[in-house]
């Protein structure tokens, strides 16, 4: 077969992938997330897709193992436990004299920065934050920061074993936020979740599916699930949504929130997500809480930049937190990326040689055990002929150069039944 064979070969695939999308949108359920009945399927439907279960959901077991002395504030450094086995790491923001009151809270959930909690944009979030007098809690995802050793990007057995891992994400940050909540300082009636990329993503499941949450503000995230899962590019192994297409779309998750207060936030130049989808969520949430009787809980902007938070973007946010949750004003700065707590200033030091990766996590939370060697086109095998095209490296591979044969079982992922 000739390169231009192959190259023809490859747009008939993609071409394939096309009509079956287009197929299963035109089955979306016709919800209408205002009415009771429907929220609960919407939630029922998310959990399963998802991979998830509200047994599955950890309790949270915290040791403290130090403390960070800042001016105005400290920072709690937590070693904790989800799953059996299972280990992690946070930060907790303390303003100075809160002792024996109860504050607002927020639970910072982090995207794809380099060092998870304590990458220099979260840290600045948090910094805002808790100056303000919000106590925050900011954790590590699973194989991120000093979780690194877990795995994150290249997972499949989570999907051999019917969950996903973004479901995992989902239920461990959800035992985070039930954990602050319960805390002796936290005020019930101002509790708020945040995060930008991947954290919009956790911000907006969690949020959506936890009542606990008062204020919820995804950004950077907020589009279409059809816009990210039908990109030409290999994801990782957090952005897998097994049988999203043609049952759920963002709307319909976010829809949960009312009446809770919800703002999603976008940069008017996000080259990852377009804005004009971001748009579209807008209007159909407003349709939504008007429906609900609460049009005012719910609104979304847009601000100059492209897809990461930056100091505008933080400014904006911790002033619209201070006006939901009375705290200090927002801090008008020129540079807010200060006071930075170092990569290798560790909660876990040393990391525990007996902590489960994340595939072995998947195990213990699903009582199942595939075998080591399975890979994600075991799991979900692209309907496709792949002879002489699969193992060609697609055009957006990432870092480890992902064969044609990873991103058509990404897709057969999306339109699982």
């Amino acid at each position: 077969m000739t390169e231009a064979e192959k190259l023809i070969k490859i747009q008939k695939c993609f071409e394939v992938y096309e009509k079956r999308f287009h197929q299963k949108l035109a089955q979306m359920p016709d919800y209408s997330p205002w009415l009771e009945e429907d929220r609960k399927k919407i939630k029922e439907e998310a959990y399963r897709i998802l991979g998830m279960k509200e047994e599955w959901i950890p309790s949270i077991r915290m040791e403290k193992t130090g403390t960070l002395p800042f001016d105005g504030y400290s920072v709690e450094q937590y070693q904790y436990t989800s799953w059996p086995g299972v280990k992690g790491s946070a930060h907790l923001y303390l303003p100075n004299g809160c002792e024996g009151k109860k504050m607002p809270v927020v639970l910072l959930v982090c995207g794809h920065g380099a060092d998870c909690k304590q990458t220099p944009a979260y840290q600045a979030m948090c910094r805002r934050l808790v100056r303000q007098g919000a106590i925050v809690l900011c954790h590590d995802n699973m194989g991120q920061g000093e979780r690194g050793p877990m795995g994150h990007t290249d997972l499949e057995i989570p999907f051999a074993c019917g969950t996903s891992f973004q479901g995992m994400l989902v239920m461990e940050s959800m035992g985070l936020l039930r954990w602050l909540v319960k805390q002796p300082f936290t005020d019930s009636s101002r509790v708020g979740i945040t995060g930008n990329s991947g954290g919009g993503a956790l911000s907006l499941f969690v949020g959506s599916f936890s009542p606990e949450a008062t204020l919820v503000v995804p950004t950077g995230y907020p589009s279409t699930f059809e816009c990210f899962l039908r990109k030409d590019k290999v994801h990782c192994a957090c952005n897998v949504l097994p049988g999203m297409i043609g049952r759920l779309e963002m709307w319909h998750i976010l829809s949960l929130c009312a009446p809770r207060r919800l703002r999603i936030i976008q940069g008017e130049g996000d080259n990852l997500f377009p804005y004009e989808t971001f748009c579209d969520l807008g209007r159909r949430l407003t349709a939504v809480f008007s429906a609900c009787g609460c049009p005012e809980q719910v609104d979304f902007k847009a601000y100059p930049g492209s897809h990461s938070w930056d100091l505008l973007r933080r400014y904006e946010i911790s002033k619209f937190f201070a006006e939901q949750f009375h705290l200090a004003p927002a801090e008008e700065l020129e540079d807010d990326l200060l006071e930075q707590i170092p990569p290798e200033v560790h909660c876990m030091n040393p990391y525990p040689a007996d902590a489960l990766d994340s595939n072995d996590a998947a195990r213990v939370i699903t009582g199942k055990n595939p075998p080591a060697e399975t890979r994600i086109w075991d799991v979900f095998p692209p309907k496709v002929d792949l002879e002489e095209i699969g193992d060609m490296p697609s055009r957006h591979a990432g870092g480890s150069g992902k064969p044609y044969r990873w991103l058509f079982a990404q897709y057969e992922a999306s339109l699982k039944d």
